[in-house]
């Protein structure tokens, strides 16, 4: 199990476990998941009111690292009151 630190509005720590290789080819890339164990959100909501909470455990990062090196995430996870998602992509490397 190793941890992650993201997030521009705070401090975001996500506890994640071995990642899950899904499958790979020359035209679609490689697929993946990324288990969430648990983990920490602190920061700001958009009124600056301070915001805390905790991730349950069961959530997912899903990426496909596509052949030309752009990374697409897709990332599900929750707490007690929200369901979080997200969803980028980004240059690999």
């Amino acid at each position: 199990m190793k941890i992650l630190r993201t997030g521009k509005q705070g401090k975001h720590f996500r506890y994640i476990d071995i990642v899950k290789f899904l499958g790979q080819d020359d035209v679609n890339g490689r697929r993946q998941l990324i288990p969430i164990t648990e983990g920490e959100l602190k920061g700001e909501d958009l009124n600056g009111n301070p915001i805390h909470g905790v991730c349950l455990p069961g959530g997912v990062d899903s990426q496909v690292i596509r052949p030309n090196g752009i990374c697409e995430l897709s990332a599900r996870y929750g707490a007690p009151v929200i369901l979080l998602y997200n969803r980028g992509q980004g240059l690999i490397g």
